[in-house]
């Protein structure tokens, strides 16, 4: 497992570093640094994603709808949706981004046989 993967963005973004921590088996993890007053921009997803606020305070977009997140929350984003994160705090917040596999087309037969 390669966890050395850090990137940054540049201005008007510099307080925005990500660093993936998992990549094992579909899973994947990224850990943000995210400083006051910086927003990640629109991002939709293609697999499940958690978001876990483990410092600070965003605002997290899906689609029309905003959440605010404390220290500690966490919010599912469902595949399909369109989301930003932005750091309205002066301090900067810290963000674990789980990227969820895909669910597997015999999974998907078994919970549709089921129900």
């Amino acid at each position: 497992m390669k966890t050395n993967d850090i990137t940054s963005t540049s201005a008007p973004n510099p307080w925005l570093i990500d660093r993936k921590i998992l990549n094992e088996a579909g899973l994947e993890g990224l850990f943000s640094l995210v400083g006051p007053a910086t927003e990640k921009p629109p991002e939709p997803t293609h697999q499940g994603l958690v978001l876990f606020i483990s410092e600070g305070c965003v605002t997290v977009a899906v689609g029309p709808t905003h959440y605010i997140l404390r220290q500690e929350e966490m919010l599912h984003i469902a595949p399909g949706k369109t989301w930003s994160l932005r750091n309205n705090d002066t301090r900067p917040a810290k963000v674990l981004r789980l990227t969820l596999p895909a669910v597997r087309n015999e999974q998907a037969l078994r919970t549709v046989t089921l129900v």
